[in-house]
C-alpha cells in the first residue's frame, strides 16, 4: 500500500471508566456514545478536521493546523460538559484529550507515527473533561489563542524516546471570550447567504400561513440551531421533512468554526415540542433558530 508522510495536529481522546459505563448499562452507554460521537463529526468538520477512527471509546482526529485542532478539543469539551449535565453522575461519559504537531504517516485513510503516539500520550496525561498539548502546539497557539496553561514540564511517556513537554490548559466559562476575534471569511459570507435563504423560504411560508415574517436584526449570526421542520404533508412524507431538516444542518456545518451549530441529535428531540422558541434557544445556547415546513 503506498504511504506518504506530512505534518498534521493531531487530537487523540478516550472516554473515562468506559469499561465500568458498559459493565453497568451497555445499552443507555452505547446510546450516549453514539449521539456524543455525531456531536464530534460536527464539530471536526466545522474545524476543517479529518476524523480517521471513532471506535468504542476513543477517537482520533487530523486537522491542519494545531489552532484547529485545539479550538476544536475546547468546543467539543463545552459541549459535551453541557449534555453531562442531564445525566446522573454515575452515567456521564467524559473525555480526555491529546492533542501534538508532528509528524505522520499516511496509509489509506489510516494515520500512524510518533505524532499519534505522542497524542495519545498527552491524552493521557489530561484530566477528564480536560486537554492537554505539547510545547509544538504551544509555540502555535501563541497570538492565536490566548489560554491559561498549567506547565507539566518535560513528560517521560510510553513508547515515545524523547521527554515530551506538556501543558494543562485550565478550562473555565471564560476560555470562549478570550480566544482572538475571529476574521470575517468567505464562509462567514456563506453562512449568512445560507441563511438569509432560509429566512426568506420561512417568511414566505408565515406569509402563506396569514402571520407577518419575523423581524430580523442586523448582526453577526455566531450559533444557530435548525429545528425539526414540519410536516404538512401525509405521515408517510415524514422522511422527507426529516431529511430536508439533516439536509439544513450539514449545508450549515460546513461554513467553518465562524458559526456554531447544533446537532441533529440535539434538535431532534424537539420534534412535535410545546415549548415556546426562546426556551429552545436558551436551553440549546443559540441566538437562532430557524423553524419551518
Amino acid at each position: 500500500m503506498d504511504s506518504e508522510r506530512r505534518l498534521a495536529a493531531i487530537l487523540s481522546a478516550d472516554v473515562v471508566g468506559y469499561s465500568r459505563l458498559m459493565a453497568e448499562d451497555e445499552a443507555a452507554t452505547v446510546r450516549t456514545v453514539t449521539a456524543y460521537r455525531e456531536e464530534v463529526e460536527l464539530h471536526v468538520r466545522q474545524h476543517r478536521g479529518r476524523l480517521v477512527d471513532f471506535t468504542g471509546d476513543n477517537f482520533l482526529v487530523e486537522f491542519p493546523t494545531a489552532l484547529e485542532a485545539v479550538r476544536c478539543a475546547l468546543e467539543i469539551q463545552r459541549v459535551l460538559q453541557a449534555m453531562n449535565a442531564d445525566l446522573a453522575d454515575d452515567r456521564r461519559m467524559e473525555f480526555r484529550m491529546g492533542v501534538h504537531l508532528g509528524d505522520v504517516r499516511i496509509e489509506g485513510e489510516r494515520l500512524f507515527g510518533t505524532g499519534v503516539n505522542v497524542a495519545a500520550r498527552l491524552e493521557g496525561l489530561a484530566e477528564p473533561g480536560g486537554v492537554c498539548v505539547s510545547g509544538m502546539v504551544r509555540e502555535q497557539l501563541r497570538g492565536n489563542l490566548e489560554l491559561e496553561l498549567e506547565d507539566l514540564g518535560e513528560q517521560t511517556v510510553k513508547n515515545i524516546p524523547e521527554p515530551v513537554h506538556a501543558y494543562r490548559v485550565k478550562l473555565d466559562a471564560s476560555t470562549a471570550d478570550r480566544e482572538a476575534p475571529p476574521v470575517p471569511t468567505r464562509r462567514a459570507s456563506l453562512a449568512a447567504g445560507v441563511i438569509a435563504l432560509v429566512l426568506a423560504a420561512a417568511a414566505g411560508a408565515w406569509w402563506f400561513a396569514g402571520r407577518a415574517p419575523p423581524v430580523i436584526e442586523p448582526g453577526p449570526i455566531r450559533s444557530i440551531a435548525v429545528l425539526p421542520l414540519e410536516n404538512l404533508g401525509s405521515p408517510e412524507q415524514e422522511y422527507v421533512a426529516d431529511g430536508v431538516t439533516d439536509a439544513l444542518i450539514e449545508s450549515l456545518a460546513r461554513v467553518g468554526p465562524e458559526l456554531r451549530v447544533i446537532s441533529r441529535t440535539s434538535v431532534m428531540q424537539y420534534k412535535g415540542r410545546t415549548k415556546s422558541a426562546p426556551e429552545i434557544a436558551d436551553e440549546l445556547g443559540v441566538e437562532f433558530l430557524i423553524e419551518g415546513t
